[in-house]
């Protein structure tokens, strides 16, 4: 979740810390972005400018819409960096370890 050019997101032992999160907090962190680990009420979600999820097959993908409420996020000019930059991650990994 994205308030301002800070990323908010449930603290560690409240999901799974795997290697996307991994590399998504690194996709952030390379783009000047402060990780903020905290766990954010239902309310206080509807108020933050822009949501992503992170998932191996979605990648970093925004969210359009909580409960009843429409959220911008796909136009939102940090997400969109953020997905740039683990996408660049991404390619990075692949053509360090394709044989040739």
């Amino acid at each position: 979740m994205l308030k301002g050019d800070i990323i908010y997101t449930a603290p560690g032992d409240k999901v799974l810390k795997g290697i996307t999160r991994q590399m998504v907090f690194a996709a952030c962190h390379n783009r000047g972005y402060q990780v903020v680990e905290k766990e954010i009420s239902l309310q206080e979600m509807l108020n933050m400018e822009a949501i992503f999820i992170s998932g191996t097959s979605p990648k970093v993908l925004p969210v359009s819409q909580v409960d009843d409420q429409r959220i911008d996020s796909g136009s939102n000019a940090i997400i969109r960096d953020i997905m740039a930059g683990y996408d660049a991650i991404i390619n990075e990994y692949i053509n360090s370890h394709q044989v040739k």
